[in-house]
């Protein structure tokens, strides 16, 4: 008998917590300035936290490889910038992570796990409502 390893499983036993993810429309510009949702949706999901890989501290530009890089496994897609809405924001004990790229992750065509890049967040030069 031979014993098969589902990546549901295998994920959900190695989750590392649950994170606060706060996410939030694409900031408009109003006289210049860019002005953050006003009503962002804060959610929790379970996930695995990993210290970043070495391919994907190479993928970040020369300038950026510095920057504090974590690799997060979830059942949860999260979300990069894009037209539509702002990147989506992992809270990691007091610290704030971006999420840089997201991507389906396992094997084959039944994997329900994402795999994303996180950054550590910087300066957001937003102006609050």
């Amino acid at each position: 008998m031979s014993a098969v390893l589902f990546m549901d499983d295998a994920l959900a036993d190695l989750a590392t917590g649950t994170y606060s993810v706060k996410r939030q429309a694409a900031p408009t510009i109003v006289n210049g300035l860019a002005v953050v949702d006003p009503a962002p949706q804060t959610i929790s999901i379970q996930g695995c936290l990993q210290p970043a890989s070495k391919v994907d501290l190479q993928r970040l530009p020369e300038g950026r490889r510095t920057t504090d890089m974590r690799a997060f496994y979830s059942p949860s897609q999260l979300y990069v910038q894009s037209d539509a809405n702002a990147a989506d924001l992992v809270t990691v004990g007091d610290d704030v992570f971006e999420v840089s790229e997201c991507e389906a992750w396992g094997s084959g065509m039944e994997s329900s796990y994402w795999r994303a890049v996180l950054l550590r967040a910087g300066r957001l030069n937003a102006v609050q409502p």
